[in-house]
């Protein structure tokens, strides 16, 4: 596959069957899913449920923590991924389905006026222009396209008088429920949500689940919105309207229903993905000079395109996330091309750039391999370390194949880390990081409502929302807290070794084909550890 050139192949996205991301289908589906459909899923998979079964009695499960429902649960999601056959047109059609919310919760409809990204293209280009030569297509001139979604979004707002008898109406047996309500009606707080999926996948309604609790934990209103998602619409497109989004709050037109939000009552939130183009925004409204948030809520952000960290191999056990994360992708001959001209010298930068990151297929949908290390693609390489950023409050789980990326994100925001430099080389001031590591946890856990970690979880978003917006930290702090099995939350001294930290910098510095040499060597050896085990 030619990633530094756009080459015309005649293909339809149909052609190309992927594998979904869990998120999409425990989203979507632990709603909606109706009981034929259930067994169509589960009887297929009765040999894999019993060999779990016997796997969790006779050898354990493959996290101290989990128990036999949620070793099931796992393995469930993490099958249906490495055996579905679904089109990214398919998937990204169901995204789109509508799925209910609480009736405590009522959503406002939102369509962005394009002027919102055309100012943020204007922010963006002086940044980009540094990497322009590896982007591979025109994006400013996406906006003339015809397939081109609108930006559209919603409004969630709890309706507390019906929120309040809910929760009485829940309340029994002497059990006692916290008192989340908002009894003043208006919420003036604004959660900015990002959705996660990879960049190809999700959209607000899948996550609908998790927007409306930040509302309800974060007695804020939270506005949710589609962002473009490639293959059709790569970087930067998404980055694009999620600082438009931004700035619609900022500044609305006349009948947008609402006054403008001053920035200093804004969190923005996101997850996995959506964690990471959160962080990119953020460094772009750094770079670009706009006000800053009043933080951001971070859950298993993704951060790091190139896939550099160990556990991306080492905890494939314990997530349910596939084995082979890089996607197969096709061309991108439907993407506004750029002049004769400006293609020769793309392919030759990008040859010149990183010779041997064009030497094999692509490997996400989102961005050219030659693209990856792009601060704005991948946030772990910003050149100013993460730093000069509106506090952060970050939820990862030990048991995830992002672990070690959020924790380096945690430490080199903060200057955390073993013989971190008293100030920044930036000049920036060290960002404000809570870091909330919950033990033995997949990616995203969140979405797995019925465990004690996500309840926990929701409610500490919920005190970081209202904590950050009334009282802004006037000193910097790294924190880190450990959430056990129960949901119980301690505050931890422990800190990254010294040796773990100069690997994780080494593994960053490397080249994306040694990268993708010493992964495959990784992935071998695990391999070869598995068979000596049977």
């Amino acid at each position: 596959i030619q990633s530094t050139s756009l080459r015309a192949c005649n293909y339809k996205f149909s052609q190309f069957p992927l594998r979904p991301d869990a998120n999409i289908f425990f989203r979507s589906q632990n709603i909606s899913m109706q009981f034929t459909q259930l067994i169509k899923e589960v009887i297929p998979r009765t040999p894999l449920l019993v060999s779990t079964v016997v796997n969790h009695i006779t050898k354990g499960p493959p996290a101290p923590s989990w128990d036999l429902k949620f070793h099931l649960l796992v393995a469930f999601v993490k099958d249906h991924i490495a055996k579905g056959k679904v089109t990214i047109e398919r998937i990204q059609e169901v995204n789109n389905r509508e799925v209910p919310l609480p009736d405590f919760v009522t959503s406002t409809p939102v369509t962005i006026p394009n002027i919102y990204r055309n100012k943020a293209g204007d922010l963006l280009e002086p940044l980009l222009a540094p990497h322009d030569s590896t982007l591979g297509w025109d994006w400013r001139r996406d906006l003339e396209r015809e397939t081109t979604p609108q930006l559209t979004g919603e409004w969630l707002d709890i309706d507390t008088e019906k929120e309040q008898a809910h929760r009485e109406k829940k309340t029994h047996g002497g059990k006692t429920v916290m008192n989340v309500g908002n009894k003043e009606g208006k919420r003036d707080n604004v959660i900015l949500y990002v959705h996660g999926g990879a960049y190809y996948l999700c959209s607000i309604m899948t996550h609908r689940h998790i927007t409306w609790r930040l509302s309800k934990y974060g007695k804020a209103r939270t506005f949710a919105f589609n962002y473009r998602l490639a293959p059709q619409h790569p970087f930067p497109a998404a980055l694009e309207d999620a600082l438009a989004a931004y700035l619609y709050l900022l500044d609305p037109p006349a009948d947008a229903g609402f006054q403008p939000v001053n920035p200093k009552r804004i969190v923005v939130a996101g997850d996995s993905a959506g964690g990471g183009l959160t962080m990119a925004t953020l460094l772009a409204i750094r770079d670009a000079g706009l006000p800053a948030p009043a933080g951001a809520v971070l859950l298993s952000p993704w951060v790091d395109l190139t896939q550099s960290f160990p556990s991306v191999i080492s905890n494939s056990a314990t997530d349910y996330l596939p084995d082979d994360l890089p996607s197969p992708v096709p061309d991108f001959d439907q993407l506004p091309k750029k002049q004769l001209e400006a293609e020769t010298e793309i392919a030759l930068v990008a040859n010149t750039a990183d010779a041997e990151a064009v030497q094999f297929k692509r490997l996400q949908l989102y961005a050219p391999n030659e693209a990856l290390r792009i601060p704005y693609v991948s946030p772990v390489f910003d050149p100013k370390g993460l730093t000069g950023l509106p506090p952060l409050l970050l939820q990862a789980g030990t048991g995830e194949r992002l672990r070690d990326e959020a924790f380096y994100t945690a430490y080199k925001a903060s200057l955390g880390y073993p013989s971190a430099p008293a100030a920044a080389p930036s000049g920036l001031p060290a960002t404000n990081v809570t870091f909330e590591i919950y033990i033995d946890m997949p990616h995203v856990f969140q979405m797995f409502t019925f465990i004690p970690q996500t309840s926990t979880a929701f409610h500490r978003i919920g005190e970081f929302v209202q904590r950050i917006i009334a009282s802004p930290p006037e000193t910097v702090a790294f924190t880190i807290f450990e959430v056990d099995g129960k949901g119980n939350a301690t505050e931890s001294a422990s800190r990254v070794k010294q040796s773990e930290w100069e690997e994780w910098e080494k593994k960053l510095a490397l080249s994306l084909k040694e990268k993708m040499d010493e992964t495959e060597k990784q992935r071998m050896l695990m391999k070869k550890g598995q068979k000596n085990k049977l």
